[in-house]
């Protein structure tokens, strides 16, 4: 059985609820990235708590609809403004790094999400995308195509 473990991005890049919409619109672009998951503000690392996400379309929402008439200033000012914590999707579900692909991707499905943080021990380990999904089932149809290669008639 292949797990989120297997499947894991890592390390995994985060941010604060004090960041700004402006600090995860940049960090996005810089670090190619439609999710980041948001930790507790502490001085020991390891006492960080995932306490929400935030991904491109949390970033569209938040746009004012009169940010279009705002000169490239006024919307940095604007999206430096809000607090990530203010658009933030909270109570983010999570799987274990022992969770199997298959739950993963219902999971996903069902719940109609882009990405799955991976939790042990209250600590986030890493991060499964879409496209970790993708990369993975490719992976598999490769083998089980070496494997049982189709006969040319």
């Amino acid at each position: 059985m292949v797990t989120m473990q297997e499947m894991m991005s890592t390390p995994v890049r985060t941010l604060s609820p004090e960041h700004s919409v402006l600090d995860a619109r940049k960090a996005m672009r810089e670090w190619g990235v439609r999710h980041i998951p948001i930790l507790s503000v502490h001085e020991i690392p390891e006492k960080r708590r995932l306490v929400g996400m935030v991904s491109r379309s949390d970033l569209l929402a938040a746009m004012d609809s009169d940010i279009y008439a705002m000169s490239e200033a006024e919307r940095a000012e604007h999206d430096a403004s809000i607090p990530l914590e203010r658009i933030m999707t909270k109570n983010v579900a999570i799987a274990s790094p022992e969770t199997g692909m298959a739950d993963g991707a219902n999971f996903l499905i069902n719940r109609k999400i882009g990405c799955l943080p991976i939790v042990r021990n209250k600590q986030l380990v890493g991060i499964v995308t879409n496209h970790d999904f993708v990369r993975a089932t490719l992976k598999l149809l490769e083998r089980l195509e070496r494997e049982s290669p189709v006969e040319n008639d």
